[in-house]
């Protein structure tokens, strides 16, 4: 340590701190300064010392794949198995019925959706666009019925749970990609809510 001036100026350096040193310079700590307890004679070198990291920001970087039903959670199921698809190309229905409007101060998780058809025959082809807001929810904005397969088929969003913000209104626009028609259908919706402070201590976010 000849040449750095006081011997303790070398501990921490990028090198690491030699166990040996620290032993044999116990007792001579200048003035003022707490004595250190013994070092265990481990014959190694300790690893150097790396940036400190305030563990709040780790926290806040780390974001839950996904979030389960708290003890608040409230269910929510809405439906319309009747509504009539008008005939032609590109014409459309959106049922007030099968919608769904998330409580202020709450937030809402769609987990699973149906689409239903009373008497489905090859010429049916009809797209279910689950929406917010208006706006295609990705993923699923062109679900197609199976054409005479089933007149009812549950999709369930069990790893790709769908987040409805707080006020936010949940609803499937059904549009008629065939000549024919008009189709009897519907759908449903469900999942749940749950006040969003609920949920951000569900992830430990210290609120």
């Amino acid at each position: 340590m000849a040449g750095t001036g006081n011997w303790w100026d070398g501990l921490g350096n990028p090198t690491g701190t030699d166990v040996a040193l620290a032993r044999a310079m116990q007792g001579v700590l200048p003035s003022g300064m707490e004595q250190c307890p013994p070092v265990p004679d481990s014959g190694i070198m300790l690893p150097p010392r790396g940036p400190d990291i305030p563990v709040s920001s780790l926290v806040r970087l780390i974001y839950p794949p996904r979030i389960e039903k708290l003890a608040a959670s409230i269910d929510f199921s809405v439906r319309d198995f009747a509504m009539v698809l008008p005939a032609g190309v590109g014409s459309t229905i959106v049922s007030a019925a099968l919608s769904f409007t998330v409580p202020t101060g709450q937030v809402g998780w769609l987990q699973q959706f149906a689409l239903y058809l009373l008497t489905p025959t090859a010429a049916t082809t009809a797209q279910w666009t689950v929406r917010i807001n208006g706006g295609p929810v990705p993923g699923f904005d062109t679900t197609q019925n199976p054409p005479g397969i089933a007149n009812f088929v549950y999709i369930t969003a069990d790893d790709m749970r769908i987040r409805v913000p707080s006020g936010a209104t949940v609803d499937i626009l059904i549009t008629n990609l065939g000549a024919g028609g008009p189709w009897t259908l519907g759908g449903e919706l469900a999942g749940w809510y749950h006040p969003i402070g609920a949920e951000l201590r569900a992830w430990n976010l210290d609120v």
